[in-house]
């Protein structure tokens, strides 16, 4: 092919967002399909009649050349490829833009993706089906776009089904809310009055109560991140350095594994109690992942956990895992920021990263928990990581590991660990006294606290111990609504107050017919009130 030709073609493609194969495609379709004439280089306009053979040689021409391109652009991986142009309003064309997704050929990692997407929860989309969307669409075509506009119908209070009520409130009827994730406390005055309670859930963005443990029970709360590019809320993190407790930190994506924990945007930072909000610098190399985890290290500098979430659910989709190679996401695992930098300090393959903490005592040491994969932790400031506790099936994709660190008098740092998944092994409880140093861990598991997050362990685990407070330690599950008054171990919350040695199931408020929601993912405790505490749930906070 003329270099000149070759040049114009290519051009054209680039401007159209087509590639030089499907440009020359395109034009040999119009020059077979013209029924007018064409003109000639002098301007002159024929007859197809008179132009046949001369139409017959260009379509020739430029079958030749299709195929010579063909052969030499699938033996060639140039630049271009992999930085092509793309059609404009396409919702994937970042995706499709970096290497290792491919909208050329059979089907690319993304089209495949999106096929079972369209098909779900069938393998294949049926034909049928296929001409019922298009005889709907058609009809919906006829219909006028109309001046109608949106309008909110909440934030309002739900009532909880009434199936469930016999269970959790004694036939009583009560309030309750999506799933919670994240929960924050900050602010507090001397007297633990006027607390600032940071809320994140999974699919209703961030809100802020302030006051929230004046125990006057007028708790007034407050939508926050509207500006969000997204309202799935994986963890939450206020700044200890802003004794207003008005900085604070929303990492997004959900990472608790199930059919809706949807993917997110990067982390999103607050100066003013979430009235403002801005995309931290750097962190946008974790969108369609999700912060699951965050903390501060020794010298200020973010320590963030991410893992695996969904692209999310709708009603032609069940949920698929978003990002199916590091070629287009962020590596699950650990990641430090210094300044609009986040560095890889730990990878993981499983799933990802679920905890994060730095040593009470010695802020150069490092703990993390992620799926599959136990508690490790580092005592080089995250240079170096050493296994400390081993999971109950390890390598397992959804054996997740949930732990809280606090200081000893003498300098030494307890760990709880608690650990289950699927109940394929039942779910154990274990303690160290010494997590900075030989870390041995005494299995503590009772009939009291044995299968305490049943067969959702993967999804409803914390171990919660507050601050200076090293006896009193939390531990949230689940249970199934037949078995409330007992009939398993599974429960909401537990609390010990003599480091794990015995329990008190706090399930049931003894003073109403209320109950927790089973379903257990926060909960934090009242500055200096280690017995006063909020937890979130499936069943809102």
């Amino acid at each position: 092919m003329p270099e000149e030709l070759h040049a114009a073609l290519k051009s054209a493609a680039e401007e159209r967002g087509n590639s030089l194969n499907s440009e020359i495609v395109d034009r040999l379709e119009s020059s077979l399909v013209q029924e007018s004439g064409i003109s000639t280089s002098q301007g002159r306009s024929m007859r197809i009649g008179s132009m046949r053979p001369v139409r017959i040689a260009i379509a020739a021409a430029f079958i030749v050349a299709a195929a010579l391109l063909v052969g030499v652009f699938a033996t060639s991986k140039t630049a271009s490829h992999n930085t092509r142009v793309l059609a404009k309003k396409d919702p994937d064309s970042s995706l499709r833009a970096k290497a290792g997704i491919s909208n050329e050929g059979p089907r690319g990692t993304l089209e495949a993706q999106q096929e079972a997407e369209r098909a779900y929860p069938a393998a294949a989309v049926p034909a049928v089906a296929t001409q019922n969307s298009q005889a709907t669409y058609a009809t919906l075509k006829t219909h006028g776009k109309g001046p109608g506009a949106w309008q909110s119908i909440g934030p309002s209070q739900a009532t909880y089904p009434a199936v469930l009520d016999q269970f959790l409130a004694g036939g009583k009827q009560y309030i309750a809310s999506g799933r919670v994730t994240a929960l924050a406390i900050g602010g507090c005055k001397k007297d633990n009055s006027k607390c600032s309670l940071y809320l994140g859930a999974a699919g209703g963005g961030v809100w802020v109560a302030d006051k929230a443990t004046d125990g006057n029970g007028n708790v007034h709360w407050q939508f926050k991140s509207g500006s969000f590019g997204t309202n799935a809320i994986g963890s939450l993190l206020v700044d200890p350095s802003d004794r207003t407790g008005n900085t604070v930190y929303a990492g997004t994506g959900e990472l608790n594994a199930s059919g809706d924990s949807e993917a997110g945007k990067g982390i999103y930072k607050s100066t003013d109690g979430g009235d403002n909000w801005t995309l931290v610098p750097g962190s946008d190399l974790f969108a369609n992942r999700a912060v699951g985890t965050m903390a501060f290290d020794g010298a200020g500098n973010l320590l963030v956990g991410i893992g695996s979430a969904v692209r999310g659910v709708t009603s032609v989709s069940g949920g698929s895992t978003s990002c199916p190679s590091v070629a287009i996401c962020a590596q699950r695992g650990l990641y430090r920021q210094t300044g609009s930098t986040f560095t890889l300090l730990r990878p993981t393959d499983i799933r990802g990263v679920t905890q994060v903490a730095v040593d009470p005592n010695n802020s150069n040491i490092l703990y993390q928990a992620s799926y599959g994969e136990g508690v490790q932790r580092s005592l080089d400031n995250g240079v170096t990581w050493t296994q400390i506790k081993v999971g109950l099936v390890p390598g397992y994709t959804v054996d997740r590991s949930a732990f809280a660190v606090n200081k000893l008098p003498g300098g030494k740092t307890r760990m709880y660990v608690g650990i289950g998944n699927d109940q394929t092994v039942t779910a154990r409880f274990f303690r160290t006294d010494d997590a900075a140093g030989a870390a041995v861990f005494t299995d503590l598991t009772t009939t009291q606290n044995a299968d305490y997050c049943t067969a959702q362990c993967w999804y409803d685990n914390y171990v919660v111990s507050p601050v200076e407070n090293p006896d009193v330690v939390y531990l949230g599950g689940s249970f199934d609504y037949n078995t409330i008054n007992g009939a398993t171990n599974g429960r909401a919350v537990l609390m010990s107050t003599d480091a794990g040695a015995h329990w008190s199931d706090i399930t049931r408020d003894q003073g109403n017919d209320g109950w927790l929601h089973p379903d257990e993912h926060a909960l934090v405790t009242v500055p200096g009130h280690p017995l006063q505490w909020i937890a979130g749930n499936d069943g809102g906070v």
